[in-house]
Formats: C-alpha cells, structure tokens, sequence
C-alpha cells in the first residue's frame, strides 16, 4: 500500500516509551549492510535521537566509498537532534567526511529562506543532498513531547497551532496531516 521495499520490526520488551536501544540497534545493523555492500554510496542523514542511536550501533570501520551529507540546516540550541551531529557521527565512524548545510534548522521567514539557500556552500550542499542513494530520517510528532520542542527548535505554541489545524508529524522539517 505505502510501496515499501523494506520493512523490519524492532521489538522492545521493556515497552519504553521511544525504544531508542531497540530501534537504534535495528537501524545500525540496516545501516551496517547497506555500507558493507563496497559499493559507492552518498548518505543523506536528517535529525533526532533514533538515527543518532542508530549510527552509534555501527562498528567503527574504515568505508572510503561513503559519502555523509546532512539533509537539512542544523544549528540548533541543543546537540543530540542536530542533523550535523549525526552527519558527523557517521563520517567518523566510517572514515570519511561530512558535508553539512550550515544554516538553522528553520528559517525566520521565506525570504530569509531564499537568502540562506543562496548561500553558495549551502546551495552546494542542498544540491548534493539531491543526489543521495540512502535517506536516512526520523518521522516525530507534532505534540507537545515532540524533540522539536523539547531542543528548543520550534516554540511550543507553533506546534500547537499546527496540531489544531490537523499536523500529526514532522519528517524533515515538514509537517504533515493524517489525511
């Protein structure tokens, strides 16, 4: 129905909340296969505590056909959420470099938008990102408890308003509806 090519389930007995250990340690064992194919490789990583707990399960191992590029701007308040961090994390952990969008997570205003993406390392930097061969990004919430708000990212009050006219989550920076 959604065109799925994969689909793993991680199963957490302890029932948690946000299963980061389940879930990080799923996605780090994808994440592993997928670089240990040899074959050349962009990987665009977006933010949050999921796909952080997911690098952090990959071994440490040198992997030249890899490149990391962060899909979105990340100076943020807090570390732990910042695409950059986890760009980062996976360039080390593979040996290679990361490229990031040096801007913040979100823009004031449209225009202030236009002005940062015209930027020329971050136009380099978003045009590299629509190149990728792997995605990887986390899926969060538009309530209250969302990572987003909690690091400071987006006042509560945005999310709220977007929560009453029917958002349900965040993929990217972009919110969406259930419908």
């Amino acid at each position: 129905a959604y065109g799925l090519d994969f689909c793993q389930v991680a199963t957490d007995l302890h029932q948690d909340e946000l299963p980061l250990r389940a879930l990080g340690v799923a996605g780090g064992k994808f994440l592993s296969a997928e670089i240990a194919r040899g074959e050349k490789m962009l990987i665009g990583v977006s933010h949050g505590r999921t796909l952080l707990a997911c690098v952090e399960n990959i071994p440490v191992a040198p992997a030249p056909h890899v490149r990391v590029v962060a899909l979105m701007g990340g100076l943020t308040q807090k570390l732990g959420s910042s695409p950059h961090e986890v760009a980062s994390l996976l360039a080390t952990r593979t040996g290679t470099e990361a490229t990031v969008m040096a801007v913040p997570f979100m823009a004031n205003s449209a225009n202030d938008r236009d002005v940062l993406l015209g930027q020329k390392g971050v136009a380099e930097a978003y045009e590299l990102a629509k190149d990728c061969d792997l995605m990887l990004i986390g899926v969060g919430t538009a309530g209250a408890e969302a990572e987003l708000v909690t690091t400071g990212m987006v006042e509560p009050s945005d999310l709220q308003a977007l929560a009453a006219s029917g958002g349900v989550g965040e993929s990217l920076g972009h919110f969406f509806a259930d419908q």
